[in-house]
């Protein structure tokens, strides 16, 4: 009982802590739309607020939201196979790995506006989305997999082999605690690209029935108040979609977190 009161104290401890620097940056932001008074710059946090308040009120934000949210999980899922199939391959075969590695480095390396450009040449703009969702993704999920697949503990794999006769054995019981920590990491650090990379193809695409086209005729008629409000919507749903997928996942695999391998 005493353990559950410190714990519970700690958790709202947490809390206000968090809710104290929240209003701390809105306290600057309110100073800064004092200072420099003027609405088209930059608006005033209530203003936004209120804004926001009348959008999640909405059917056709929650539309939006969802179909952004689709695309953006579609071109993730996809990378999310195709690296751990290419992670799996390239780490079997090292003349393979040397062929994808120039690749890797030319994704990591191009700006995303350039792919945006050519996928607007290649395809509608509503697949672009989802194709630069999953370009930002795969070489971030390959890099970990194939790291974590390298760094599977050989004496570990050895022994494993000779007491575990299944090969799914090995994979249960070595591969995937080995390999999982990786995994995790680069979700979390796709997640956030992908979304923010998402974004920013609608918005060059003017993909319709999405939150990029709606920043963009924020931009066109000049709505300050309705681009704030829009943006922190997408702060908002990369933090609960990362948390979401985080969750997921340790739902999952929950059982191979701290596995330690029994002879």
């Amino acid at each position: 009982m005493k353990i559950f009161i410190i714990n519970h104290k700690k958790y709202v401890k947490d809390i206000l802590n968090k809710l104290l620097i929240y209003f701390f940056w809105i306290f600057i932001w309110y100073l800064i739309y004092l200072i420099l008074s003027q609405e088209i710059l930059v608006p005033s946090p209530f203003q936004v607020l209120k804004r926001l308040v009348h959008l999640v009120a909405t059917l056709e934000f929650w539309l939006i939201l969802n179909y952004t949210i689709i695309r953006m999980l579609i071109g993730f899922l996809i990378a999310v196979f195709a690296s751990l199939t290419f992670a799996i391959l390239t780490s079997l075969s090292y003349n393979l790995s040397i062929v994808i590695n120039p690749l890797i480095h030319v994704i990591k390396s191009t700006p995303v506006i350039s792919f945006i450009v050519i996928a607007l040449i290649l395809m509608k703009s509503n697949g672009v989305p989802i194709f630069i969702s999953f370009l930002v993704s795969f070489p971030i999920m390959y890099s970990c997999l194939y790291q974590g697949i390298l760094q599977v503990d050989l004496k570990l794999l050895n022994m494993s082999k000779v007491f575990y006769s299944s090969k799914i054995n090995i994979l249960k019981k070595v591969y995937i605690p080995s390999v999982l920590p990786f995994f995790i990491s680069a979700c979390s650090t796709a997640i956030g690209m992908a979304w923010k990379a998402e974004v920013t193809a609608e918005v060059i695409a003017n993909t319709r029935y999405s939150i990029g086209e709606k920043l963009y005729e924020s931009k066109i008629y000049m709505d300050t108040v309705d681009l704030f409000a829009w943006t922190i919507s997408i702060i908002f749903i990369s933090i609960t979609m990362e948390n979401i997928v985080l969750s997921v996942i340790n739902k999952c695999f929950n059982k191979y977190m701290n596995y330690k391998i029994r002879i």
